[in-house]
């Protein structure tokens, strides 16, 4: 799986715990991924083994020093492209296409439920970004640094990420018809 997004945060975080701010996700049940304060991704993901609300806690890092720009923590206002991959027990988190770390969860992927996408804060309401977000998106594989690096980059709207024309039914026809 792959998530990424852009996002903006307008709060200043001073408590590692009250003041983290999820920003995507479909519950810590299924997976979730939030900023927290010292310029910190943190993420949860089903544990699939587990009791049902059982959760794996997942990678967390700080792109402290990490960023061309060497900032230690979110700059107030200042857009940030964030990227997440789970390949079976590997996570990966990037900040506009740096990849910062990488953690090796407990257990193999998540769980699919039921829960609703949540953007902006976690299911139910609980700790809300103040900020803003944009160009979401979710993929059913991990992507690799490559890629996310073009998002980072282009952004989405480039499609740098297209699906490729080739040997695709209208391109094979206008060959055809030549």
């Amino acid at each position: 799986i792959t998530v990424m997004f852009w996002v903006r945060t307008n709060k200043v975080m001073k408590d590692m715990w009250a003041d983290r701010q999820a920003v995507v996700g479909k519950h810590y049940l299924e997976y979730e991924v939030g900023i927290y304060m010292q310029g910190q991704i943190h993420t949860y993901t089903k544990n699939p083994a587990g009791a049902p609300d059982a959760y794996d806690e997942g990678i967390m890092v700080s792109m402290a020093g990490k960023l061309p720009t060497k900032e230690a923590d979110w700059e107030l206002n200042k857009w940030y492209h964030i990227a997440w991959t789970l390949d079976k027990q590997k996570e990966v988190a990037y900040v506009n296409g740096i990849r910062l770390g990488e953690h090796t969860k407990a257990n193999e992927g998540t769980k699919p439920g039921l829960h609703t996408l949540d953007i902006g804060r976690r299911q139910g309401g609980g700790i809300p970004l103040s900020g803003a977000v944009d160009e979401v998106a979710i993929f059913n594989v991990a992507l690799g640094e490559d890629d996310i690096k073009l998002a980072a980059e282009k952004s989405l709207k480039s499609g740098g990420l297209a699906v490729s024309p080739l040997r695709k039914l209208t391109t094979t026809w206008a060959n055809i018809k030549r």
